[in-house]
């Protein structure tokens, strides 16, 4: 399925099955693995420490490729669908701490003596909420000063530069 995926999701999908899925189920024949493989794998994978949402991408690929069997014509149940009920949070997410109104300067004072150059991006992140990817791509003209907004055309995302989905303008504060 190469082909009709984003290039990003292919390789998560390689590396998921290399790091994870293979050396748990690659020595199973492929119509003996079974729902108990399944939970026991997402069982060993929470007991990691792995978030419910990391275990669900590590299967993505296996749910995939059983699909794709049934949809050949393969008399072959899915072992990996629908097995979310066995993959939930156990614990409380973590509660997202924000820098306060009045930690902000003190962190703008900082980053101007400790790190002037990154100095912009820190500037850009905090009154924007941008991500990373898509500061470091910003160029001179995607700032519209006229209007207050900064119109993100592509990210950065494992070295390759890349249009986004869509076009959206951030307002500047």
């Amino acid at each position: 399925m190469k082909g009709n995926l984003a290039g990003s999701t292919y390789h998560e999908y390689k590396a998921d099955l290399k790091n994870h899925v293979y050396p748990v189920l690659g020595d199973k024949q492929y119509s003996r693995v079974s729902r108990v493989m399944i939970r026991e794998f997402i069982s060993a994978k929470r007991t990691e420490g792995y978030d419910p949402s990391t275990v669900k991408n590590m299967l993505a690929p296996v749910r995939g490729m059983y699909n794709q069997a049934a949809d050949d014509g393969e008399p072959i149940t899915n072992p990996a669908a629908k097995i979310g009920k066995h993959n939930k949070q156990t614990e409380p997410k973590r509660e997202i701490n924000p820098l306060t109104h009045e930690e902000v300067p003190t962190l703008l004072q900082k980053a101007l003596v400790l790190v002037p150059l990154d100095y912009p991006l820190i500037l850009c992140a905090l009154h924007t909420g941008i991500r990373q990817g898509e500061r470091i791509s910003l160029k001179a003209g995607d700032i519209d000063f006229k209007n207050r907004l900064i119109h993100v055309q592509r990210y950065l995302s494992r070295g390759t530069i890349k249009a986004p989905k869509e076009e959206k303008p951030v307002g500047l504060i």
